[in-house]
């Protein structure tokens, strides 16, 4: 019965690998090229969410952001999730930093290890978008270790006068549910 459930909640909760297994196809069928295609998007949203906190100026959002998805910082967060990665995980590292990208970017091509640099990015976008394809959670654990995830829950706040962002811990969670019959406005 476990693996019943295990199979509805894959299904939906990933309802591309559902639908893809239903006609046919597997994960595995997709190139690395279109893992890191997808896992650039799931980087970069990560990245800017976790940019987040403290409230800030979108130009400065930005900035923190351009840091965090720069190929030279991708490449040593992959060689830092390294000794964490399973079997299948370094099967398909390995697949993202052999497969043929367009071009390297005009700031890496003076740089000797430019092609290095470029295939671990790419590596780690490939493993990135695998995860949150395959294994959400797995993800979860892989962006913690990368510290590419916040854990403070970041509530909107409507009210007539403003419209804004809060930080809300834990116990003011349980405070505000309280105040609000149940409901976190």
């Amino acid at each position: 019965d476990d693996d019943d459930d295990d199979d509805v909640n894959t299904t939906t909760t990933l309802s591309l690998i559902g639908r893809s297994t239903r006609e046919g196809h597997s994960p595995g069928a997709l190139s690395p090229v279109t893992f890191a295609f997808l896992g650039d998007v799931v980087w970069e949203l990560h990245a800017r969410t976790k940019c987040l906190l403290p409230p800030s100026r979108v130009g400065t959002y930005r900035k923190s952001t351009e840091r965090v998805v720069m190929a030279e910082h991708q490449a040593a967060c992959l060689d830092k999730l390294a000794e964490h990665l399973s079997e299948e995980e370094e099967n398909v590292v390995k697949r993202g930093r052999n497969c043929e990208t367009p071009s390297v970017p005009k700031r890496l091509r003076g740089n000797a290890d430019s092609k290095t640099v470029y295939a671990k990015a790419t590596a780690l976008e490939c493993l990135i978008g695998y995860l949150y394809l395959t294994d959400p959670a797995r993800l979860d654990e892989v962006m913690q270790i990368l510290d590419m995830k916040t854990n403070e829950k970041i509530k909107v706040r409507r009210d007539k006068q403003q419209v804004g962002m809060v930080v809300v811990g834990e116990e003011e969670e349980e405070e505000a549910a309280l105040d609000n019959g149940g409901k976190i406005v």
